[in-house]
């Protein structure tokens, strides 16, 4: 894999988890939104931290492992998001440019993991 992209998407997730992180500060409402802001903090910072530890894979099935891994915490932070839009903790305008950078994110990642799957 070019560094190039690792450097690039290592960033990317960094700067998604802690965009989210600092909208959801601003917000503190209900006993529901305090539980689904802290699932919603645990998938957000899990994607970084697993696409940094496929980074660091020692064989390409390791790669593919820990990549679906961020795959599907990429998932589950979308599907908290939009709980909690549909339970108007937070307006969809808050969210909207981090649920795009995860859907454009998880784009990437989903195409890449159906790529390298095929070439093992």
């Amino acid at each position: 894999m070019e560094q190039g992209f690792n450097d690039k998407y290592r960033n990317r997730t960094k700067k998604l988890a802690v965009g989210v992180i600092k909208l959801l500060r601003k917000e503190n409402k209900s006993d529901e939104f305090r539980i689904l802001h802290k699932q919603l903090v645990r998938s957000i910072t899990s994607v970084g931290a697993n696409f940094r530890a496929s980074c660091r894979a020692r064989s390409d099935k390791d790669y593919l492992n820990k990549l679906a891994i961020t795959i599907e915490e990429l998932d589950e932070s979308q599907y908290w998001m939009e709980i909690l839009v549909e339970l108007e903790e937070v307006s969809l305008s808050k969210v909207q440019s981090s649920m795009d950078e995860i859907s454009s994110i998880l784009a990437v990642f989903t195409k890449l993991h159906f790529n390298k799957r095929g070439a093992i």
